[in-house]
């Protein structure tokens, strides 16, 4: 099944058959995480954020009083669903280790958006997901951030092929697409 929008995922989860825990690593105010947190494909919800100034690309570098509003909206946003929520405030390397081996039928990535800080992301949640789980993130066509070719790097360090990636297409704003994969 290929989807069109990251608003999709949970579509996708089910079509699947997956149903379960799942991450997000980058939640900001909580959109992506209101319509995740939704689907009754999702358990349980481990909302990852240092929701804090941090100076590096993205999100963020924006000041505290930002991530402040943000803390906020997010409970706000969630509130229907807070028995599925579980808030893991700090950085993702940290907060990731409090997530058990494969445990996770989905794990989206859109915190750090450098090179580094990106392949961080996706090799500590990679071992939290499942085999046939969903492996996800954002901005991977923004090429003024470092995702893309930590994705690249990825792939080629799991040996997955180009074939193996998905992306979606979010109305046409190549700087929001998302990709995915299933996990072998």
């Amino acid at each position: 099944m290929e989807i069109k929008y990251r608003t999709q995922f949970g579509e996708l989860l089910e079509h699947l058959g997956l149903k379960g825990d799942a991450a997000e690593i980058g939640v900001a105010e909580g959109r992506n995480a209101e319509v995740l947190i939704s689907k009754p494909a999702i358990e349980k919800l481990y909302l990852i954020d240092a929701w804090t100034h941090i100076a590096q690309p993205g999100d963020g570098g924006y000041h505290q009083s930002w991530h402040d509003n943000n803390w906020k909206e997010v409970h706000e946003r969630v509130e229907p669903w807070k028995d599925k929520a579980v808030f893991l405030k700090g950085l993702s390397g940290e907060m990731i280790k409090q997530i058990p081996d494969d445990s996770l039928i989905f794990g989206y990535v859109d915190g750090d958006h450098t090179y580094h800080g990106c392949l961080s992301d996706l090799n500590k949640i990679y071992p939290k997901i499942t085999k046939g789980g969903v492996l996800a993130g954002h901005d991977f066509l923004n090429f003024s951030y470092g995702v893309n070719k930590a994705v690249g790097t990825f792939i080629f360090e799991n040996h997955y092929i180009p074939n193996d990636i998905h992306v979606t297409e979010e109305d046409g704003d190549i700087s929001m697409v998302s990709f995915w994969l299933i996990k072998k």
